[in-house]
């Protein structure tokens, strides 16, 4: 078959691809397909006339298909001329790196060297281009034959080029070489089995001659980069982001031109290899992309596939190549003349030479280069570009995102503060009134709680409204409506001093019965209700409230909101300002009311044409969408709201409901302290970190803010390792920090920044403290403060000892913070303690982490950002929280200096809306403030660690949750919980804890000061036995564990999963065996006082003898106990035990526990107890003659108890005993015991 014929069937081919093919960057491909086809012969085939259709005759083909395809010629350019448009792109800036001397290659740019056994037959051509109106194209082409390859080689050790293999050199012999009637499979064979690679240069390839001759001018190409690169059309130098930004464009043109290869040659064939193709750094530190010049003489060496080639009539065979010049892969390579340089020395490759020619080696290996691959596979190619695709994404994260190169970056996307408050600016300013002071002697009589009617117990608002109640702090009781009122008063006190009803139709329709109490309560107390308007299928126009002259229209959509400066309730919320756009939701309902009772609150304006006109076609604007009702009709004070607290002026203007209708019971402060803390200030890879700009910078905004919030100032927290770093720009941004040292408050963190829990030697960690603190005297910092932040919170909570003891000795700490303590979330259960004398408040955050550098970068855009300023969860957590310390991070300051925008937008926006005062104090005089407010906060509340990952991640791994108590007997005391102890103890699967030098067997953790101590102490009375071939059921016993007024909480804090056991004796019975016991142990009040004067001795009584009677009669009152245990667990993990049958039956009573413990292996008792006559109680067998008995402390023999005190107690404790039995009942696991049945028969 000759070339001819093989240009005629490819043409078919092609043709028959542009009109199968709907998309038109496919026909582009298509179509070039055909336009390569054109070129499969050489200058000596064409000059014999047996080669290819007459150039002529070509171009008009190519008109036709053009035509067919309809595709612009732009178009073409687009899609084929990708390199030249680059060329054009950067010709001024390449003119320097060209070298004349083909053995004195700059190492600024790429050589091209190839060495071969044989000589090589070099084919080239001059392109003569002349753009007018009628343009012709010139084509020379020269061959100069069997020059040696020896001719072409640079000196390697003097230019430091960079060596390949042996490149393709001698394909067009295959090809011209082929007889007539080989077909493409013979042909393919051939080029397969060939040893040799070789290489070639096509003359000038008809699509560019075919496009230059139109005339596409510089004007086009600009045309074209313009599009490509906006930013950068007419810049000399590409940005040094320049790797990362065009190979995604160079990418997609492979992904067109490889189909076209493929089409084109019908042929596979092996490229060459590349060993090392790298980028030489240029004498800047910048990563441009260095192309070559716009000259008038330059040459293309490609393999056969590619299409587009053209060659230097210079005779110097130097070549030049980029990585990113080849518009498919990495075998073609841009050459041009070289100019003269003198070498420099090689530098190392960078980063970015490496990935790009990894990436076209690793095409090239997957589209052509693999030996077992008989003709170009799209689908191969396409995968390799899906990997490149994810190799450039982790280049640009890796190299460019965290590296040096982001210092390079030029970003004008720097967010400014744009909020503009008109009531704090100018004349408004000056007519700010105070806010409203809602106290009156009516709140007297009520209580600061609120009682919450909800539809059910998982309805959303009522969710909502019971979390921003607890976020403030307020008390509350949740009922669901329809049911009877619960007790309203306590003696002459109104237990609640506001009514809230979710759905404001559950009040409407309220039965008339409870209507009229809940009336007359809210009457004779002055309390308030607020309802909300729920949402409905059904759309309501001008529907009248029942028993209201007030009309309501639902399902509206609404946008700018304002407030009534006028109304009284606005108290924490300021009136003036409007919230621009759209409301929330499309559920919104207005009210219309024709009586003075009724005052607006909040206005909003229609959004759309839901809002319904009146007869005569006016709208009645502006819209009510809360109302307040003074009370004018009948007595009665309500706040209406027309939507739910999506709305983030619906939270302020309830709290400012709460306190108007409570009158002031529910009022919060207006003042809200304010502390920024900086951690990481030296700490961060280069590239992330502060520059002297971005110090000065935060200078300023910290004026601009101690101007709104007085006394702030950025608290900085270091570590003294990291100091320099960063990048030269860096360092010297540390150096102008520790210049105005005087401008910002310090703290220490770690000296590596390290995270305590993971020492265990408390002298190591003190040394690494001392570090710093030596580094802080260094360089004037303040080391007084009294003030540090653990790195990422570590051994803070969970508490680790020998931080708290460490930094008392290094730093003489007084404060600490945590956003960890109880848990991170939710955030409003965020609480406070104080432990080994350092108080340790609640950390907040602000939405900005050690990632977060760059808005276009932040999560949600900076739309979100705004959002949580604007009203949502920044703004809000300033509102909640008297006492705020935000935690930030030095990366937040640097780059876009996010934090700078938000804080100083949140500030101004608080004062647009609200009525705070905002001020600032040190860290010492915070905590102070906040444990004055919330003094029940002092005790800390220790929780399991190994129930939440990020306790775990901050615990010492020495430690393990497994040697925690698996459950716990709880007494109370003398009712049999020693023997108890002893039976369990016989079990060779359950372990108790060891012996306390205080307290014997019992810990006493939960109840005492020993809980002060910490979890570390408690868990070291539970070892854990690395030999013991099972695992042990662990269990603590503690019989004052019963009525402890904290345990349970404590308990179930650290112990959530734990099963509860108790053991209950009759009351009377225990009270007296406790007057016995310490009238043993010779107690001075039991040896001088009788029974009967100690169980009735009256509170005016000495106090040693009413603690002694408190402990005889209060642990027997067992409902009011068990009652508190059972509100922090569940009836399936408590278990009763009767005492007297435990006496008696131990054998029983110890196989049912074991069932409930389920415990495994069970263990036979009935073999190892027996009953013991001298104790008169069960003992454990030793052998045959002997038992192993209670000590003389246990069991003894006491004198009866006389008639007097018994009658007394069996009424005394009638009504505990009666609901002991309820309770009993209610559990239904367990049946009544005997002695309680005797104890109610004998009281009545």
């Amino acid at each position: 078959m000759t070339i001819s014929k093989k240009f005629n069937r490819l043409s078919k081919n092609a043709k028959s691809e542009i009109s199968d093919q709907n998309n038109k960057s496919k026909k582009i491909t298509a179509t070039m397909s055909l336009i390569a086809a054109n070129n499969r012969g050489d200058d000596n085939t064409r000059s014999t006339g047996n080669g290819l259709l007459e150039e002529g005759k070509v171009y008009k083909k190519y008109d036709k298909l053009l035509e067919a395809a309809k595709i612009t010629r732009a178009e073409m350019l687009t899609a084929n001329a990708t390199r030249q448009q680059m060329y054009e792109y950067n010709k001024d800036n390449m003119q320097q790196h060209l070298t004349t001397d083909t053995t004195q290659l700059s190492p600024s740019v790429f050589s091209f060297a190839t060495t071969s056994t044989k000589p090589t037959t070099i084919i080239t051509a001059t392109i003569t281009a002349t753009t007018t109106t009628t343009t012709t194209t010139t084509t020379t082409a020269i061959a100069a034959t069997s020059a040696p390859a020896t001719k072409i080689i640079s000196d390697r050790k003097n230019t430091h080029s960079w060596r390949f293999d042996r490149v393709i050199d001698g394909i067009s012999d295959v090809i011209k070489s082929g007889r007539d009637d080989e077909n493409d499979d013979g042909l393919l064979r051939r080029l397969d089995d060939s040893k040799n690679r070789w290489q070639i240069s096509n003359p000038p390839s008809p699509p560019y001659h075919y496009m230059t001759s139109k005339a596409f001018d510089d004007v086009s190409d600009r045309y074209f980069l313009s599009n490509a690169f906006p930013a950068k059309a007419n810049a000399n130098i590409l940005p040094s982001t320049s790797v990362a930004t065009i190979l995604p464009t160079f990418v997609s043109v492979s992904t067109r031109l490889l189909p076209a290869i493929q089409s084109a040659t019908n042929v596979s064939v092996p490229m060459q290899q590349q060993k090392q193709s790298l980028l030489s750094q240029s004498k800047s530190t910048s990563s441009e992309l260095l192309l070559p010049p716009d000259d008038d003489s330059y040459s293309v060496s490609v393999s056969p596939s590619h299409l587009n080639t053209v060659s230097s009539s210079a005779s110097s065979s130097s070549y030049y190549q980029h990585p990113l010049s080849s518009s498919s892969n990495s075998s073609a390579y841009l050459t041009t003349p070289s100019a003269s340089a003198s070498a420099t020395a090689s530098t190392s490759p960078s980063p970015s030479s490496l990935f790009c020619n990894c990436c076209n080696n690793f095409i090239a290996r997957c589209c052509f280069g693999s030996p077992f691959v008989k003709a170009v596979n799209v689908r191969r190619c396409v995968l390799a570009l899906f990997a490149i695709t994810v190799m450039t994404i982790f280049y640009y994260t890796h190299y460019v995102d965290t590296g040096v190169f982001v210092g390079l970056i030029q970003r004008d996307t720097r967010p400014t503060p744009i909020v503009n408050c008109r009531m704090t600016s100018g004349k408004h300013a000056r007519g700010i009134s105070p806010a409203p002071d809602h106290r009156t002697e009516a709140g007297l009589r009520i209580d600061p709680k609120v009682l919450v009617f909800v539809e059910t117990t998982y309805s959303q608002l009522g969710r909502n409204i019971s979390e921003l109640l607890v976020y403030n702090r307020i008390k509350y009781k949740i009922e669901v409506a329809g049911k009877s009122l619960p007790s309203l008063t306590n003696l002459d006190k109104g237990r609640y001093g506001v009514i809230v009803f979710e759905n404001l139709d559950k009040y409407l329709h309220m039965d008339k019965w409870n209507r009229e109490l809940l009336d007359k309560y809210c009457r004779e107390y002055s309390v308030g209700v607020i309802g909300f308007v729920s949402p409905s299928e059904e759309t309501l126009v001008a529907a009248q409230l029942r028993g209201f002259p007030v009309f309501v229209h639902t399902n509206l959509r609404l946008r700018d909101a304002s407030l009534n400066p006028a109304s009284p309730v606005l108290r924490l919320t300021r009136a003036g300002e409007t919230a621009w756009g759209a409301l929330p939701g499309d559920d919104w309902a207005v009210f219309q009311h024709n009586h003075s009772t009724y005052e607006p609150i909040e206005w909003a304006q229609r959004n759309s044409q839901d809002y319904p006109s009146d007869s005569g076609g006016q709208v009645h604007l502006p819209l009510t969408t809360v109302l307040q009702d003074h009370g004018q009709l009948d007595g009665i004070k309500r706040i209406l709201f027309g939507s739910n607290l999506h709305f983030w002026l619906h939270r302020l203007l309830f709290l400012d409901a709460l306190s108007y209708l409570s009158h002031g019971q529910l009022s919060l402060s207006l003042e809200r302290m304010i502390l920024v803390d900086i951690d990481d200030i030296f700490v961060g890879e280069k590239g992330t970190r502060l520059r002297p700009d971005d110090v000065r910078a935060l200078i300023a905004t910290q004026k601009i803010i101690a101007s709104m919030v007085p006394g702030f100032r950025f608290n900085l927290g270091f570590s003294g390792k990291y100091h320099h770093h960063g990048t030269h720009e860096e360092n010297l941004g540390d150096d102008f920090l520790l210049q105005n040292v005087h401008e910002f408050t310090w703290f220490s963190h770690m000296w590596k920044h390290q995270q305590p829990h993971l020492y265990d030697n408390i002298t190591l960690l003190i040394s690494e403290m001392q570090l710093n603190h030596a580094f802080a005297e260094d360089h004037n910092i303040p080391t007084t403060s009294g003030y540090s932040i653990s790195p990422h919170h570590s051994g803070v909570y969970p508490a680790h000892e020998i931080l708290y003891e460490a930094w008392q000795k290094v730093w003489n700490i007084k404060v600490t913070s945590t956003e960890e303590y109880p848990h991170l979330r939710p955030a409003r259960l965020r609480r406070g303690f104080i432990h080994r004398n350092i108080m340790v408040l609640p950390r907040q955050t602000c939405g900005l982490f050690t990632h977060t550098m760059y808005i276009d970068r932040y999560p949600g855009g900076r739309d979100k950002l705004d959002e949580s300023i604007q009203g949502g969860e920044l703004f809000q957590t300033i509102v909640y929280n008297p006492i705020n310390i935000f935690m930030t991070h030095m990366s937040n300051y640097g780059s876009d200096r996010l934090a700078l925008y938000t804080f100083q937008s949140v500030i101004k926006f608080l004062q647009c809306w609200t009525n705070l005062k905002l001020a600032s104090a040190p860290p010492i005089q915070l905590a102070e403030m906040y444990f004055r407010l919330h003094p029940e906060e002092v005790d800390p509340v220790w929780g399991n660690p190994c129930d939440d990952p990020r306790h775990r991640k901050i615990w010492s791994k020495s430690k393990n949750c497994d040697s925690l108590p698996k459950f716990l007997v709880i007494g109370p005391q003398k009712t049999g919980t020693t023997a108890l102890y002893t039976f369990l103890s016989m079990h060779s699967s359950i372990a108790s804890n060891v012996p306390s030098p205080d307290s014997f067997e019992e810990i006493q953790f939960f109840n005492g000061k020993n809980y002060y101590r910490g979890l570390d102490w408690y868990m070291d009375f539970f070892p854990m036995d690395t030999n013991a071939s099972t695992i042990r059921y662990m269990f603590e016993k503690s019989a004052t564990y019963f009525d402890g007024e904290t345990v349970p909480k404590r308990a179930h804090a650290l112990l959530p999963h734990a099963k509860i056991v108790t053991i209950l004796i009759s009351p009377a019975k225990r009270a007296y065996s406790w007057y016995q016991h310490q009238r043993a142990h010779s107690d001075a009040i039991a040896n001088n006082y009788s029974f009967y004067q100690v169980i009735t001795a009256a509170d005016t009584a000495p106090k040693a003898l009413r603690d002694l009677r408190n402990r005889c009669l209060n642990p027997g009152k067992y409902a009011q106990y068990l009652e508190r245990w059972l509100s922090y667990y569940t009836a399936q993990q408590l278990h009763i035990i009767d005492g007297e049958q435990l006496r008696l039956n131990p054998v029983d009573v110890m196989n049912d526990l074991q069932r409930f413990l389920k415990i495994q292996p069970a263990f036979d008792y009935s073999n190892r107890l027996r009953y013991d006559i001298k104790k008169g109680f069960y003992c454990q067998i030793v052998n045959e003659k002997r038992n192993k008995c209670l000590g003389k402390s246990k069991g003894r023999q006491y004198p009866p108890m006389d008639e007097r005190s018994a009658k007394l107690l069996q009424r005394y404790y009638l009504s505990h005993n009666t609901a002991l039995v309820k309770l009993m009942k209610k559990l239904g696991a367990r049946p009544i015991p005997q002695w309680l049945k005797d104890d109610l028969s004998t009281g009545t």
